[in-house]
């Protein structure tokens, strides 16, 4: 480790002749603010998946709510479609376009930096994993890195597991998990209900998908 910068590699013997690996370095945590590590991987098409789920168990039953939306990016010819899905106590529209909505660029714009409520450093966490077909870098999340201004940060009062997967090669994001206690208005249409959130937003397929479909019973 060398200013902030862990190095991994290593030196293979075959046949009595050693070859060393060029290491490769890996930042020891990243700045959440940046906001250049939510840009979207150029010339690369993706597939991104969103699930957002909230439980809570009240004298007047279980209430469930969930948001999904599915979609990706295409290049030839250059085009996105996402769909989002609200299912049970979810408010919102049983169906609705994403990409319709005024001021949506990509998905990494909309969910991760305009949309986003990520702050501070992220220490890493396990280096070199693989996530969704690359080879990731997972940093660590906790509720300091969570921002109390940000209307979606508001509803965050406990973090029981949060991480970010930043891509080895391209360094950009892969994966981001968020599991905690909190509100959602709006998956509840109860600002005050506290429950479990459990928050997950996938990309994946880079460079492969030629074709989107909208989610079943859309």
């Amino acid at each position: 480790t060398t200013a902030g910068v862990t190095t991994t590699g290593g030196a293979t013997t075959t046949g009595g002749t050693t070859t060393t690996t060029v290491a490769a370095a890996v930042e020891d945590s990243i700045d959440l603010d940046d906001t250049t590590l939510y840009l979207e991987p150029p010339d690369l098409s993706y597939r991104m998946t969103l699930v957002f789920q909230f439980v809570a168990q009240t004298d007047a039953g279980t209430i469930d709510g969930t948001q999904q939306v599915d979609g990706g990016k295409i290049l030839d010819p250059p085009h996105f479609e996402f769909t989002g899905r609200a299912e049970g106590d979810a408010t919102g529209p049983q169906c609705f376009a994403f990409h319709t909505l005024p001021g949506f660029i990509d998905a990494y714009d909309t969910f991760l930096n305009e949309g986003g409520m990520l702050m501070g450093e992220a220490a890493l966490r396990e280096p070199g994993i693989e996530v969704n077909g690359r080879i990731v870098d997972r940093y660590g999340i906790t509720i300091d890195n969570i921002d109390p201004s940000d209307d979606a940060g508001s509803e965050v009062d406990e973090l029981a597991e949060g991480y970010i997967d930043v891509d080895r090669a391209g360094r950009f994001v892969v994966r981001l998990v968020l599991n905690g206690r909190g509100r959602s208005a709006l998956l509840t249409g109860q600002p005050a209900l506290v429950g479990d959130i459990d928050y997950s937003l996938d990309f994946s397929e880079f460079g492969t998908i030629s074709s989107l479909a909208a989610p079943e019973g859309c």
